[in-house]
């Protein structure tokens, strides 16, 4: 690997890609999409600190993620709606239109208690899906001592265990014993 900084040798390269995974040759079928995510403040930061308001999905409309007050002050809400396609990072406009929050936000409030109706702040971000919202695990098509996944949407943190087991595995033998991923293994074309 030659970088600014020099060069690495290495047996094997983990290349977790992120929504540019487009941009790596041989790996197809990961989208970039454009997502919005919210923080609303609350009246008592500590009901929804980690330890005791852990992250969830409400699957009821309006659905939506929720997280906890990890800055003290707002629980982060993630409105799940169909995400408009970015054809490339520089097409994404991070400006949020005004009133993206209204038609929901009183519902998740009501849900939340404490939580207030209106966004402290809003934040808009590219990244990366594919069909099955499950990301990419693979042994590149153009090397098989590189191991390549992305496409995670922004929910890794989720499998995390999982994918690292499976990455350990493919770079040790170049296959996984573990299901975990099986559906989700691509390579190229």
């Amino acid at each position: 690997l030659h970088t600014v900084d020099g060069e690495t040798v290495a047996d094997h390269v983990v290349i977790a890609t992120g929504h540019g995974a487009g941009l790596v040759p041989g790996v197809t079928g990961i989208e970039q999409r454009r997502v919005v995510l919210s923080w609303f403040g609350v009246r008592d930061p500590a009901r929804f600190a980690p330890a005791v308001f852990p992250p969830g999905i409400h699957t009821a409309a309006p659905v939506h993620t929720f997280f906890p007050a990890v800055d003290g002050a707002t629980v982060k809400i993630n409105h799940q709606q169909p995400q408009p396609r970015v054809h490339s990072p520089a097409d994404h406009h991070p400006l949020v239109e005004a009133g993206y929050t209204r038609d929901w936000a009183g519902a998740v409030a009501a849900r939340l208690a404490g939580m207030s109706d209106r966004p402290a702040r809003l934040e808009s971000y590219v990244e990366g899906y594919t069909p099955t919202r499950r990301g990419i695990v693979a042994l590149a098509p153009w090397e098989p001592r590189t191991v390549v996944l992305g496409g995670f949407s922004g929910q890794g943190f989720k499998y995390a265990p999982a994918v690292g087991e499976l990455v350990a595995d493919l770079v040790r033998t170049g296959r996984s014993g573990s299901p975990a991923f099986t559906p989700a293994l691509a390579a190229g074309g």
